[in-house]
């Protein structure tokens, strides 16, 4: 097929002659033979030559392709008894540093944030890009090689997924689900034309591991506390059948998945899943586990432990795992734990007899 020829030929090969051009990029993106099979995988199948792309990823073995091409075995259940799930919160973000405009900052070099810029959609610091390599060595040896990770589609998420993904040899699912909580747009500028030079060498790589076969809608905004409700009730649903692999052709749910998300909807998801745990209270959720005394709450690149059977049933779920953010010791954004009096209905819908009125919209 000449003109599929011609295809692979530029966005294989133009990308090479683009990295030897550019030595700090090519050393930024530690491109390797693992990299190389991705990127022909990808042209192969942009020009419809599916079947040999994936007759290269047969003989290569390589995994992060099993699903396209349907290598994996065939599902039965009982085939793993318990999924273990990790939810965790992005890494520190330049928003909650001080604003560009304010003494001069931009000229002092110190970090700052430019909100007319970048709005809700900050870029990790160059501390959340430390606390989440820190997170992926220490996940990826606890995960197995069926592993899938999910993010919401922000950057920062996906800057905090980034180098578990590219540990693991893994996509990332995309899924507005798990995005930041009422806002009143969608992530400003989802891919920024003009991040910082961190953040482009990022969007390269998170380019290269976008599942693109995995689509999700943006969720309705502006969201207030009802379509909240409604959306991470979706959320915990969606998430329960993609684990189960209900709808899933001929492929087995993952033995372990990874959620990339926010402080709240991270709380909201746990509870979701879990609520049974706490006896449907979700007074005695937030007060036992999210507020309690003594608890921090969760910080950032900080991770809650769930397992689930093959039911979906929660059979298990572990304090906030705060180590990386300890470890790290660093960075501008707090742990995130709010009261039940203070807002009753910050992570999802309160009983019948009590009112929320504030519409929460800070994100954290």
């Amino acid at each position: 097929q000449r003109g599929g020829s011609a295809v692979l030929s530029t966005s294989w090969l133009d990308y090479r002659q683009k990295l030897s051009n550019d030595a700090d990029l090519r050393a930024s993106a530690h491109v390797g033979p693992a990299d190389d099979l991705a990127v022909l995988f990808r042209a192969l199948a942009a020009c419809g030559i599916f079947a040999v792309a994936c007759l290269l990823a047969r003989a290569a073995g390589a995994s992060i392709f099993a699903a396209e091409c349907g290598l994996q075995r065939a599902y039965s259940p009982g085939q793993h008894s318990t999924t273990t799930l990790h939810i965790v919160r992005h890494g520190d973000k330049m928003s909650k540093y001080p604003p560009c405009a304010a003494k001069g900052l931009v000229q002092s070099g110190e970090p700052c944030f430019d909100e007319a810029r970048f709005g809700n959609n900050p870029e990790l610091s160059e501390c959340g890009r430390r606390q989440a390599r820190l997170l992926a060595t220490r996940l990826a040896a606890d995960l197995t090689n069926s592993t899938a990770i999910w993010s919401s589609p922000y950057a920062r998420t996906l800057q905090t997924a980034l180098p578990l993904a590219r540990k693991l040899g893994k996509t990332i699912k995309v899924e507005a689900l798990f995005s930041e909580d009422r806002q009143l747009n969608g992530p400003f500028q989802p891919r920024h034309a003009e991040p910082s030079e961190s953040g482009a060498q990022d969007w390269l790589r998170i380019a290269r591991v976008w599942d693109r076969y995995y689509s999700s809608p943006p969720i309705p905004t502006p969201e207030g506390n009802a379509e909240y409700w409604e959306r991470v009730q979706q959320a915990a649903d969606k998430l329960v059948l993609q684990l189960r692999g209900v709808g899933a052709a001929a492929a087995p749910p993952p033995e372990s998945a990874v959620v990339f998300s926010h402080a709240g909807p991270s709380f909201s998801l746990a509870y979701g899943l879990c609520r049974r745990k706490f006896g449907d209270s979700l007074r005695r959720f937030v007060d036992t586990y999210v507020a309690a005394d003594g608890l921090p709450g969760l910080a950032p690149a900080g991770m809650i432990r769930i397992e689930l059977n093959d039911s979906g049933e929660c059979t298990r779920i572990e304090l906030p795992d705060n180590q990386v953010w300890q470890e790290a010791a660093c960075g501008e954004t707090k742990p995130h734990r709010k009261n039940f009096d203070a807002d009753p209905g910050k992570y999802w819908r309160p009983p019948a007899d009590l009112t929320t009125v504030a519409v929460d919209r800070s994100g954290d």
